[in-house]
């Protein structure tokens, strides 16, 4: 029941809030978006081509693996300590958004 109790405040705590990238925390959610949907799968990319030697297969997996969207925990934190949670939420519409375009991307170079 946890997941879908997650997945049903973090709804809530959509609905009547604006939208992203308005408000005073602009600067903070581009950069966790980008470091997210950008950074993370070009670091994953490069460490398992590089460091571990993955090709084909298993270097798509990762590599689209960390390019998912931000995981609704860090909502689930953010809430729970009453700390970033517009933060949070907005950058986890965001990555959600930006998730499709780079996981095409992905697939494209690699698969």
């Amino acid at each position: 029941m946890s997941v879908p109790a997650v997945l049903l405040a973090f709804g809530i705590s959509l609905r009547g809030s604006t939208l992203p990238l308005r408000g005073a925390e602009r600067a903070p959610v581009l950069l966790a978006v980008g470091l997210k949907s950008v950074v993370q799968p070009l670091v994953a990319w490069a460490l398992a081509a590089g460091v571990f030697g993955l090709r084909g297969a298993l270097l798509l997996d990762v590599v689209v693996t960390s390019a998912l969207p931000a995981a609704q925990n860090l909502f689930t934190y953010a809430s729970s300590y009453r700390v970033g949670e517009v933060l949070a939420r907005e950058a986890i519409v965001l990555s959600t958004v930006l998730a499709v375009p780079v996981l095409v991307v992905v697939a494209a170079l690699l698969g």
